[in-house]
């Protein structure tokens, strides 16, 4: 199975995730977090919807996890893209930008 294969079957959330890891290690809440505002409140996950992703994610190797202290705060888990996961997020944007291409010429010539 491709790395693409992979990140389609843990759906568009992996894909989101990547892209955002791909700029900065984040911890899960930050993720929600960032989803939400950057998408005007489109993306709005749960904790629930997240973590299975970030962990099937990291079985598959694209996200490595580090635990980093927060001063008078509990510990928080960080997650960061690896090599793995940045070959498969290019690859999964190239998709997705000829997926859009197509929707746009269907959807223009159609109406």
């Amino acid at each position: 199975m491709s790395d693409t294969n992979n990140l389609a079957s843990n759906s568009h959330i992996a894909l989101l995730v990547l892209s955002l890891i791909n700029e900065e290690p984040m911890y899960g809440y930050r993720i929600i977090k960032e989803l939400e505002a950057r998408s005007n409140s489109h993306f709005q996950f749960k904790e629930g919807s997240l973590y299975p992703v970030l962990h099937q994610l990291e079985k598959d190797g694209m996200v490595k996890t580090d635990w980093r202290n927060q001063q008078g705060k509990p510990n928080r888990r960080y997650y960061a893209i690896t090599s793995k996961g940045r070959k498969a997020l290019a690859q999964a944007r190239e998709e997705f930008n000829a997926h859009v291409k197509a929707m746009k010429l269907v959807i223009q010539l159609g109406g």
